[in-house]
């Protein structure tokens, strides 16, 4: 189900106390939401399609998977041969990765109300076990899928270049994963809610 992820004034304010830094921006933008997908397996699937393509041509490829199998379950998908994901727009390892994926969740060894319960530590270790899902997904998906507010990917290249235009940084390579902790720990709880800004602040000319 989609629905809306955000965070309250007293929490933006409490981000400003943080890290003052990023006042200006926040009157720029204003109070940030994001709309998230709470049906994890779902969330999964379309990650694994986004990989490494643009994100216009992945929710055409979404659609059309969705237009084929009308509900994205791991029952519909295991429905589907090879020929009919290459059909839809996906090669053979991505479609490995959905069957693989489909599989886990089918034979329990990925229990989507088990990972709700978990901290976010432990959520992102089960789900890296998925075949196709590595670190950054994970994250993505504790964000948009299980909308868990302390989360800041040191993998994420738009969270990097926000990091460097917050901080005025002459280059990329000044945002260490070192540099990125220490941001972590000034920002906490609250390491999404930066995530949010630092997204945009990135997109900045």
């Amino acid at each position: 189900m989609k629905e809306e992820f955000s965070f309250s004034l007293e929490e933006i304010n409490e981000l400003i106390k943080k890290e003052p830094k990023f006042e200006i921006f926040i009157e720029k933008f204003g109070a940030l939401t994001r709309t998230v997908n709470e049906n994890i397996f779902e969330s999964i699937i379309e990650a694994v399609i986004s990989q490494q393509i643009s994100g216009k041509v992945a929710q055409v490829i979404y659609n059309r998977l969705i237009e084929k199998v009308k509900i994205i379950s791991p029952e519909n998908l295991l429905l589907l041969n090879e020929e009919e994901y290459k059909i839809i727009g996906l090669g053979k390892q991505k479609s490995s990765y959905i069957i693989s994926i489909s599989n886990s969740f089918l034979n329990g060894e990925i229990k989507e109300d088990n990972l709700k319960l978990l901290d976010d530590k432990k959520v992102i270790e089960e789900l890296i076990k998925l075949k196709g899902v590595g670190e950054w997904t994970a994250e993505m998906l504790l964000i948009f899928s299980l909308k868990r507010k302390n989360v800041l990917s040191a993998k994420d290249l738009g969270i990097r270049k926000g990091l460097m235009k917050l901080y005025e940084k002459s280059s990329i390579d000044e945002v260490t994963n070192s540099f990125i902790e220490e941001c972590r720990q000034k920002f906490s709880p609250l390491n999404t809610l930066a995530s949010f800004y630092l997204w945009e602040i990135a997109s900045l000319k």
